[in-house]
């Protein structure tokens, strides 16, 4: 038995995570995989397969499955994968299992279970596993991990046959457990293999297995559960298992050495030691020693190297400590020399003279020595200290020690140490046994600050000190009282805040204004004069703490006042409430006008202030139980706002949009501006069909999520339900055709048959539900610079070579890039790693982001071939590039073989260096022949079988001799482009067919002018006409419709407006008239058919008309359009449009003043019918006047306009409203003119403004500076005016104070103004309030060392500093980031907030990071870190330290995901700057250890739980943390280590949620 049998390594020591290797599937697989019966010899080829791993902890499923990546290689499948688990081995149980499940997918459907295999980790010998495991599938079931499983990967013992235990043997084997022979291996493994065929023959089934590799370390590993104890007594087992042996020996002093070390001292106390000098070897020694930490007990060795040479050492103060604690104090004469020395030693540092107040040290003489190095401490450091040396007293032999006295006599001359010196005490008064001590200690305060004389003033005096200290006391009483008070009342936090308002505004409002000031208890300096009730508040937390403003005597506080959003009212949309805004827009002129403000943001400053809109919504709406943290309202509202604009962009064409033109008010509803580009004109290429950004998606859940979805319902709904109203949205296009728009005025026709075209009348609901489908998934995919979505698709099949060797162990993969015209147009598109061996095949869909209508005639891809298994830069195989349309401009189909240029990437020049087609001198047969086959694939030449397989059989006899007689062989890459039904040509979009063009003499397709496309036949019309006069008689009455007929009929009822009917269907609609008289929709494609040159036939047509069914008032605008001039028709649409209501009315104004232009006359019925509707409703009459007057700039039709503007104002003169003057029709119109004058004078403002050299706030100045000088008439109106936006407001005037300007090209101005009523809208920033810093070691790592106060057993006083916790933050701006954007925005700053905050952060999680990990800070959650608005993070609530925590597996420091996200990611350099400053501060904290135990010392015999119980181990444990046998390199690398655990720590994230839900419920 070898020396290493005894050696071995315990699985709680292991802090590495559960790494193993799933190499093969070993049998042959099943014909069926829902049978899996795997007795053929053959397996399925085309099978796809992948192993899902599960880890079980106690039959209990623990992390989520791991999946190794697909194979289809076929038999034998290797995966040869390495998969590592996120649990890690000290973490494991003894009955963890792991669970293997092998799928096939390519089945298609949900059947696709081939087998499953379980195995424990630790054999029955408690030992784990390693090495090469073979385990056998259980067909058609999933792996099992119950205990006892249903599928054990191991054969049964008595199931085992000759090849199992040869399989046992060779796992052996590889391991190193059998000596390796090579000569005998040889014979051995020939001999297995005999072995092996021979069971398989005679075996009458064959298994399925999956081989694994575990994990080998260099020693077995034992199981041992963590913090388990190995010297409690345990039975020992006669088997030879792994027990824990009981000493009860262990840690007692061995009486034998221990009489040795006496005698050997008592023979070195005389003058020999004096000059003795340690050897070097003993030098190295005693430096070890004194680096060793106070806590570290010295053996007997150690001690007796620090007598022997203690003279040497008296010019080391390090070492009088390690020296003092050598001393045999029990031996009088040996303590005697040991004082004497001390006097005489190199005076020490204040920091380890802490260690000498230690109760380690009872010798007065030592601790009065230590008191008397402290009286070197200023003011500053000792209150550092204070805190733990008022512990200290609780070890001093008296009552009235030199430290109780040293602590009096020092707060004397300071009146904060002497406040936090009696707080401190008297908290140590409730302490039953030390009470009589501290009692002691607060009566010499007492005393000796009343005798105190600070000057001749009675103001001055120690009497007058005390008391301002006593009243602190009395205050303290008061609010714990209203805290108690506060507490018991019934209700939310709400009622609990109302009540301790409403108690300081009563009965204890004497706490408001205090007669004399008062020390504040937390900073004794500041003299505080009472609570402001106001803005005092109760924290959400169990014990509900008072959070108390105090004013100070120079009257400072602190507010927080809420901003409250303005809501605006929603415009319904056919029954559907999709939250749109609907805001006003005015043009006051042609090159002016005026627009609602609506409050709101962009979405590019969402964005960049709140990182997302979740986050920004969540400042708004927070809920914790709402989906993503915001109300179920406000996201209801913000996805129907999104469909509906959605909806509406796509139909109107808007272009041009960006995150800048995407607006988002406070609850929710997103709203589109600037329509600058419309009927899909568009200044950016490839634009989607409407803008959905990843963003929006995101903020709905994700593409797959249930909002999403509901999304996608109600864009659905709007687009049918629009698609209804088409005919009226065409109208009102058809009426503004003649306007200056220029989207429309180009060319109007063209631009109404955009908007038509996007309804797509010609499908039905259901189709136009999966077309619209389809457009949102269009728009959502981005691609090439947002603008691209997925297109093209090629198909990589396999890499081919002529040679039979390869190299087997490569893993290689394919880059795929587009050229267009010779540059590379957009992201390379890359395979898998493929290391199968020859033939490598990848089978792999590529679909690029570009479309084929896209495409340029010089197209081409790129292929290149890597090879990463040599690990270096050098791995390059060979590339080649493809056209994609041929010489014909025919886009190429079917598969090609394309032969890769080795050494070199694929080169998309033109021409390229890289040609995959072999050129024509250089083809040879086998070319030839391929391209035969090609054309054969492509069905381009017939399938004969029995042909087919003679020739195929030839082809590759030629083949085969082709390339025996080739000198060298050449990689080829197979891929395979889409085929399509019919041959694609290339054209490009946008060209013109009718445009003339020579015709070739070739074969390519060429483009024929035809010009007589468009015009109408003669015959055709004649014909018509012939037809149409022999039915203008009585014949025509009675006639029916046939079942076809009417089906035809009803389509072409169903013709949008725009639609011009043939002449076929126009003589269907005539010759059924009579019939079609009820069907009101019909009417206007009726008179569409009426040929209204022939006087007979109008004339009839307009008697029908006035006896047609009623049309609605959305059909009556269709014959207002330029399509129909008779003034007989267009006076009936009039009529109709007398039956809409005002409100329906006003939405169609804007159009109808349009229509103007297509009128006979200038007093034309519909202007009379405008002027008449808009006397007796000033809204209509204010509008009626503005579109009118904006109109007068167009000289083709200024004269009708004009005639217009004049009736309104003379119908309006004449008004008589009342009897009195100040409600006549004058007044009225006098209100709408001196709107003008208003508009007029913001114009020049506007210019003023606009010429002010500078940026905005300049001009902003400017803006206020003429409110408030020349122009100051503007802000008070002599009498009010109505608004243009909305004339039955009055506006008084504006508010120079609120008005603004946006930042934009046009400087357009933002006004407040007041109304009759006195409404402004009010915006007040918030003001941050900024904390000093601690300085840490020459190290500023940004800490906030807040005050905290213990005034009684159970209460206490801590400072309260602005901040928010980070799961509030997280909730209401969904990151860190979002959260310091709102506070310091820095659009040239990391992450779009300044580098100084960033910079803060980063400390302060270092910062805080080393200190809780030293301190075992526990319970760490997302509650308990705040953040300050300056990026200072900082924890609170210590109520589990030195390694305590109520929650398992704690990581070693709190170092959430979100606050990592915050530095930029792991791979950040601000992520590397926080590990940087990580152990820069811990190796700085080793270094003052000593300070840091000593403190710790001071305060063990305090009643704090954590080291009360066990003072001793508690101080260990801090101890351990600092890691002192590690040199500073090492340390660093420790800490790094540590930070890694802490980010990957995965049950922590767990444990996370659950305490969200419980501080919901709380």
């Amino acid at each position: 038995m070898g020396g290493n049998e005894f050696r071995f390594f315990l699985s709680c020591d292991i802090n590495l995570p559960v790494t193993l290797r799933i190499e093969r599937l070993e049998g042959n697989l099943p014909n069926s995989v829902t049978s899996l019966e795997s007795n053929s010899s053959s397996g399925n080829k085309n099978a796809e397969l992948f192993v899902e791993c599960t880890l079980y902890i106690d039959g209990v499923p623990f992390g989520l499955p791991t999946r190794t990546r697909l194979e289809s290689s076929g038999h034998p499948y290797c995966w040869n994968e390495l998969i590592t688990l996120s649990t890690k081995y000290r973490d494991l149980t003894s009955r963890a299992q792991l669970g293997f499940t092998v799928w096939d997918v390519s089945c298609g459907n949900d059947n696709g279970l081939v087998g499953g295999a379980t195995i424990y980790l630790f054999n029955n010998k408690k030992q784990l596993k390693s090495g090469r495991q073979k385990l056998r599938l259980w067909p058609g079931k999933e792996a099992d991990g119950a205990i006892p499983t249903s599928t054990p990967g191991k054969v049964a013992k008595h199931e085992r046959g000759e090849i199992e235990r040869l399989e046992r043997l060779v796992n052996k084997y590889e391991r190193g457990q059998i000596q390796q022979i090579d000569w005998l291996d040889r014979l051995t493994f020939k001999a297995m293999d005999k072995i092996k065929d021979r069971e398989n023959l005679n075996s009458d089934n064959s298994h399925l297995s999956v081989v694994v590799s575990f994990c080998t370390f260099e020693h077995r590993v034992a199981f041992q559960e963590s913090g388990a104890n190995f010297f409690a007594p345990s039975p020992v087992s006669s088997t030879n298992e792994l027990v824990t042996v009981w000493d009860p020996e262990v840690g007692r002093t061995n009486p034998s050495e221990h009489k040795q070390l006496k005698l050997a001292r008592s023979l070195t106390r005389g003058i020999i030691d004096r000059d003795l000098k340690p050897s070097s070897n003993e030098r190295k020694l005693i430096q070890g020693i004194l680096k060793y930490p106070p806590t570290r007990t010295l053996t007997g060795d150690e001690r007796q190297l620090l007598w022997k040479f203690r003279f040497s050492l008296m010019l080391e103060k390090r070492a009088l400590t390690k020296f003092l604690r050598c001393v045999e104090w029990s031996d009088i004469q040996e303590a005697k020399q040991a004082i004497d020395l001390m006097g005489r030693w190199e005076s020490i540092d204040v920091t380890d003279a802490l260690e000498l107040l230690s109760p380690v040290f009872e010798s007065e003489e030592v601790r009065a020595y230590a008191v008397s190095v402290l009286e070197r401490a200023d003011d500053e450091e000792l209150k550092c200290y204070l805190l733990q040396l008022v512990q200290a007293l609780r070890f001093e032999r008296s009552d009235k020690s030199r430290l109780a006295q040293f602590l009096v006599q020092r707060s004397l001359s300071n009146i904060e140490l002497a406040s936090f010196l009696r707080w401190y005490v008297a908290v140590e008064l409730h302490d039953p046994a030390y009470a009589k001590r501290y009692y002691c200690t607060y009566d010499m305060l007492e005393d000796n600050m009343m005798k105190l004389q600070v000057g001749t003033s009675r103001e001055e005096n120690g009497y007058k000190l005390w008391q301002s200290l006593v009243r602190q006391t009395d205050l303290i009483a008061q609010l714990c009282s209203i805290t108690k008070d506060v507490r018991n009342v019934r209700g939310g936090t709400q009622k609990k805040i109302e009540k301790l308002r409403h108690l300081l505004t009563g009965i204890l409002s004497e706490l408001t204004y205090f007669d004399e000031p008062i020390r504040s208890p937390l900073a004794p300096g500041t003299l505080i004069t009472g609570i402001v009730p106001a803005e005092s508040s109760i924290f959400k937390s169990a014990l509900h703490p008072l959070r108390l403003t105090f004013s100070t005597l120079s009257g400072e506080t602190c507010k927080v006042i809420q901003m409250v959003s303005l809501m605006d009212r929603l415009l319904k949309l056919e029954n559907l409430d999709l939250q749109l805004t609907p805001y006003r827009v005015l043009a006051t002129g042609q090159d002016e006008g005026m627009l609602e403000f609506v409050p709101s943001s962009s979405l590019a400053q969402i964005l960049s202030e709140d990182r997302s809109i979740v986050s920004y919504l969540q400042r708004f709406h927070p809920d914790e139980d709402g989906p993503f943290g915001i109300t179920a309202q406000c996201l209801e509202t913000f996805i129907k706002s999104c469909a509906g604009y959605s909806v509406i962009t796509y139909i109107l064409g808007i272009g041009d949009r960006h995150l800048d033109n995407l607006l988002l008010r406070d609850d929710g509803r997103l709203f589109h501006v600037d329509f600058g580009y419309i009927l899909g004109r568009d200044p950016k290429p490839f634009p989607p069909p409407m803008k959905l950004c990843k963003e929006m998606v995101e903020a709905m859940g994700g593409a797959e999520s249930q909002y999403y979805t509901r999304f996608k319902s109600y864009c659905c709904e709007a687009y049918n339900i629009l698609r209804k109203s088409s005919n009226l949205i065409l109208n009102l296009f058809h009426l503004i055709a003649g306007s200056n728009i220029p989207d429309i005025a180009s060319d109007p026709e063209k631009g109404i048959l955009k908007v038509q075209e996007k309804f797509r009348l010609d499908l039905d609901d259901e189709d136009a539900i999966h077309f619209f489908q389809d457009l949102i998934t269009e728009s959502q995919v981005e691609g090439f610079h947002c603008f691209l979505s997925s297109g093209s698709g090629i198909r990589l099949l396999y890499l081919e070579s002529n040679s039979s060797s390869g190299n087997k162990n490569a893993e290689l993969f394919v880059e795929c890039t587009l050229y267009i015209d010779g540059v590379p147009f957009g992201l390379p598109t890359r395979t898998r790693l493929e290391s199968s061996g020859h033939p490598y095949c990848w089978n792999e869909l590529i679909t690029l982001s570009t479309k084929y209508r896209d495409l340029t005639s010089r197209a081409q891809l790129g292929f290149t071939v890597w090879d990463v298994s040599c690990g270096n830069d050098n791995g390059l195989v060979g590339g080649a590039t493809i056209y994609l349309f041929n010489n014909k401009k025919q886009l190429k189909s079917g598969r090609q073989k394309l032969r890769l240029w080795p050494g070199k990437e694929a080169d998309g020049a033109i021409p390229t260096s890289t040609p995959g087609k072999v050129a024509k001198h250089e083809r040879g047969e086998i070319e030839r022949l391929e391209r035969l086959v090609n054309k054969y694939e492509r069905g381009q030449i017939q399938q004969i079988d029995w042909l087919d397989r003679l020739t195929f059989k030839a082809m590759d006899k030629i083949k085969d001799r082709e390339n025996l007689n080739s000198d060298n062989s050449h990689l080829s890459v197979v891929v395979s482009f889409c085929t399509f039904e019919h041959r694609v040509a290339f054209q490009e979009s946008g060209a013109n067919f009718f445009a003339p063009s020579p015709v070739s003499s070739t074969n390519e397709l060429v483009t024929v002018w035809d010009p007589e496309v468009g015009r109408t036949n003669p015959s055709e019309h004649k014909q018509l006409k012939l037809a149409r006069s022999l039915t203008r008689g009585i014949i025509d009455r009675d006639l029916k419709p046939s079942s076809n007929e009417r089906k035809l009929i009803q389509g072409i009822l169903k013709y949008p407006p725009t639609r011009t009917l043939t002449g076929d269907e126009r003589q269907l609609l005539w010759k059924f008239r009579f019939s079609l008289m009820l069907e009101k929709r019909a009417l206007t494609k009726f008179l569409r058919c009426v040929e209204w040159s022939d006087i007979q036939e109008a004339k009839q047509a307009i008697d029908l008309m006035g006896r047609w069914e009623s049309i609605d008032v959305t059909d009556a605008l269709e014959l207002l359009s330029p399509v129909f001039e008779s003034e007989e028709v267009r006076a009936y649409a009039v009529s109709v449009l007398e039956r809409a209501d005002d409100e329906e009315l006003k939405c169609y104004l804007l159009q109808l003043v349009q229509a103007l232009r297509f009128e006979r006359s200038d007093k034309s019925r519909l202007a009379q019918f405008l002027v008449q509707r808009s006397l007796s409703n000033i809204e209509l009459a204010s509008f009626l006047r503005w579109y009118v007057a904006v109109e007068l700039h167009d000289p083709a039709y200024a004269k009708r306009y004009y005639c217009t503007y004049d009736m309104l104002e003379d119908n309006m003169m004449k008004l008589q409203v009342g009897t009195s003057r100040e409600e006549n029709g004058y007044k009225l119109w006098q209100s709408l003119v001196r709107q003008t004058d208003l508009i007029a004078q913001l114009c020049s403002i506007t210019k003023d403004v606009r010429n002010v050299r500078g940026g905005t706030q300049k001009k902003i100045e400017k803006l206020r500076h003429l409110l408030t000088g020349i122009l100051s008439e503007l802000t008070y109106f002599d009498e009010p005016i109505r608004s243009p936006l909305a004339p039955g407001t009055l506006i008084t005037g504006i508010v120079p104070a609120e008005s603004s300007i946006f930042k934009s090209a046009l400087h357009p101005l933002r006004l407040t103004f007041s109304t009759l009523s006195g409404e402004t809208c009010k915006v007040i920033q918030m003001v941050s309030l900024m904390d000093r810093l601690l300085k840490l070691e020459n190290l500023d790592l940004q800490l906030t060392p807040y005050r905290v106060l213990a005034t009684g057993q159970d209460e206490g006083m801590l400072e309260f500093v602005p901040s928010s916790s980070l799961a509030q933050i997280l909730s209401e701006d969904r990151s860190i980031v979002s959260y310091l954007q709102r506070f310091h925005p820095d659009e040239d700053g990391p992450f779009g907030i300044t580098a100084q905050c960033l910079e803060t952060f980063i400390k302060s999680c270092a910062g805080y990071s080393v200190i809780t990990y030293i301190l075992g800070i526990g319970d760490r959650h997302l509650d308990n870190l705040l953040l300050r608005d300056d990026g200072r993070l900082f924890h609170v609530d210590f109520g589990y330290i030195l390694g305590r925590d109520p929650k398992p597996f704690p990581p070693p420091m709190k170092l959430c995901k979100e606050m990592v996200e915050a530095m930029g990611g792991a791979e950040s350099q601000y992520y590397t700057r926080f590990k940087s400053y990580c152990c820069e501060a811990y190796n700085i904290l080793r270094k003052s250890s000593n300070l840091i135990l000593n403190l710790f010392h001071l305060i063990a015999g305090s009643n704090i739980p954590d080291i009360a119980s066990d003072p001793e181990k508690g101080i260990l444990k801090v101890q351990e943390k600092f890691r002192l046998d590690l040199d500073d390199e090492d340390a660093i690398h420790f800490f790094q280590d540590l930070i890694t655990e802490s980010v990957s720590a995965l049950f922590p994230q767990m444990v996370e949620t659950i305490h969200r839900w419980a501080q919901y419920w709380r």
